[in-house]
């Protein structure tokens, strides 16, 4: 079962597309207007020490654990489907994510310092 303390590892995980597409548009942002450069940047590096964070948090994963997290969280698939595609049943399958996000709340409580805007 999950626990209230993982919240901030499945906010992560859901924000996973929305933080790497931000990334992205803030360099455009700034190419195109070079003035609002002063506004984006920090959000930018802000967002740049999340991404940073959680693809720690990933490489602790194994190849299995990632893929269950990445597909239920981030491709939001449900339970059944990535059940499907890993072979295993559901409760094994959420068994293996419970196990993935204790391991990546451990690397972000780790790393909550770099989380805190300065």
């Amino acid at each position: 079962m999950i626990k209230t303390n993982d919240n901030i590892s499945i906010c992560l995980l859901k924000n996973y597309k929305f933080i790497q597409v931000r990334m992205k548009n803030i360099d455009l942002e700034i190419s195109a207007n070079e003035r609002r450069a002063e506004i984006l940047i920090p959000e930018k590096d802000q967002l740049e020490k999340i991404n940073s964070i959680l693809q720690q948090s990933f490489k602790s994963l194994t190849d299995i654990e990632y893929s269950i997290i990445y597909k239920r969280f981030v491709e939001e698939y449900r339970w059944k489907n990535v059940a499907d595609e890993t072979g295993y049943s559901i409760r094994h399958c959420q068994r293996i994510s419970n196990k993935a996000i204790e391991k990546m709340n451990t690397m972000i409580a780790a790393n909550r310092s770099k989380l805190v805007k300065t």
